[in-house]
């Protein structure tokens, strides 16, 4: 992965979270708001982290 820069969306990982963000929302858009503790299991489940 590189960066160029140091901000967060400055590097690919960050770009990364902004992309998986997208396809989370657009994914559940039957739902009106984002409970950060599904959005992070999810993110576990695909190995964010």
């Amino acid at each position: 992965m590189g960066a160029w820069g140091y901000k967060p969306l400055e590097s690919d990982e960050g770009l990364d979270v902004v992309d998986f963000l997208e396809d989370y929302i657009h994914s559940n858009l039957e739902s009106n708001h984002l409970e950060l503790s599904e959005v992070i299991n999810a993110m576990k489940r695909d190995g964010f982290f």
